[in-house]
């Protein structure tokens, strides 16, 4: 006879007991005391609540079907395995020590590696709606067959500097559209978001999206918006052109737009937050350890940590060839966690085959500097 633990051991433990874990915690909430022995549970009050945890985990494409927990299909089977695992004649309080138990050593087990009952997300997804390769229904499609719970599209919003890759003003009702349908259609196997990338200069109606991405893209000089991200070449011409040859002048001025993009996008996330290392990953244009960067960038982080936004860590300059390493650099992940500060793990996919480019190595990246990991917002 397989004890709980043997399930845990041979990973077949599933989200069964994870929710009946909330719905006991729940319980306690409404005032009903668990941890003595004064109310007795019968099998028919337990299955009641195991039931609707059954029929999700059930209507879950993802779930593990190997669990043997989801052949139970009646009460009397119920009551038949939780007494071989000797539960029958527990109250409820020590039941919910011992899923306690079972729940600490699931928990255990994720830590050194087995996290498939972690959400599977990417939230910072392009489309053909403005510089992506794929339709957005193409994305979905994708991201229902690599296993993700969420996907969330974040459309470059329109900025009056360059309207060749971001949303134009005439396709924001369409988009919206198109992702209010796709979560319809595919409400039973994924959760879709629909947010957009704000550029720091983008002024758009966000009443609608679910979420934002608030990024700098461009500075604006004498009279001039330079997009920072272009080319190698270009941005020697903002050094050159825009601060006299100065790069840290340029740089202050990057981190200065950063420190603000929450006050002015109030948005849900912090995109790719020194994105102006793209072009420097060997140094090639400036030293960030250099004092100047250093303080400008750290500058920027001490404007934002107190607005509790995540920040990305974002892999998009690996899938296309820029960087080797995701955004942002280690030290500045190590400061984000030293101020109790949280980041995401998003691929800024502009195609659907990178949706989840680079993840396990970016989770192993951030999890280096003990900065806390969320998987949603």
């Amino acid at each position: 006879m397989k004890s709980l633990q043997s399930y845990i051991n041979e990973g077949l433990i599933s989200d069964i007991i994870l929710r009946l874990l909330d719905a006991s915690i729940a319980w306690i909430g409404k005032g009903l005391d668990f941890i003595g022995d004064n109310i007795k549970a019968s099998t028919s009050e337990l299955w009641s609540t195991y039931k609707d945890s059954l029929k999700n985990a059930g209507d879950n494409p993802n779930a593990n079907k190997q669990n043997p927990l989801y052949n139970i299909k009646n009460e009397k089977e119920f009551s038949k395995f939780i007494i071989e695992h000797g539960l029958s004649a527990k109250t409820f309080g020590e039941r919910l020590k011992e899923i306690d138990k079972v729940m600490g050593s699931f928990s255990e087990a994720t830590q050194t590696g087995e996290d498939d009952e972690m959400i599977k997300s990417n939230l910072h997804t392009h489309t053909t709606f403005c510089d992506g390769k794929n339709t957005p229904e193409d994305v979905v499609k994708e991201a229902i067959e690599r296993g993700f719970d969420i996907i969330g599209f974040s459309a470059h919003a329109y900025t009056p500097t360059n309207s060749q890759w971001c949303l134009k003003k005439e396709r924001e009702e369409a988009y919206a559209k198109e992702i209010i349908r796709l979560k319809e259609e595919y409400k039973d196997k994924i959760k879709i978001l629909l947010g957009l990338e704000l550029d720091y200069y983008s002024e758009v109606d966000t009443s609608q999206c679910d979420y934002t991405i608030g990024s700098v893209h461009y500075v604006y000089k004498n009279g001039k918006y330079y997009g920072i991200d272009s080319s190698p070449e270009l941005f020697q011409k903002i050094i050159d052109e825009a601060f006299e040859g100065d790069v840290y002048a340029f740089i202050e001025e990057y981190y200065r737009l950063v420190g603000d993009v929450y006050n002015k996008t109030k948005c849900d996330i912090i995109g790719h937050f020194d994105l102006i290392t793209k072009f420097n990953e060997n140094g090639e244009f400036f030293d960030t350890q250099n004092p100047r960067y250093k303080k400008a960038a750290y500058s920027a982080l001490e404007s934002l940590l107190p607005e509790n936004v995540p920040f990305e860590v974002n892999t998009g300059a690996i899938s296309r060839g820029y960087r080797t390493e995701p955004y942002p650099a280690k030290d500045i992940l190590q400061i984000i966690e030293k101020e109790k500060g949280r980041v995401i793990i998003t691929s800024d996919s502009h195609q659907k085959e990178t949706i989840d480019f680079y993840f396990d190595e970016a989770k192993l990246y951030a999890e280096s500097t003990k900065v806390h990991i969320i998987d949603e917002i």
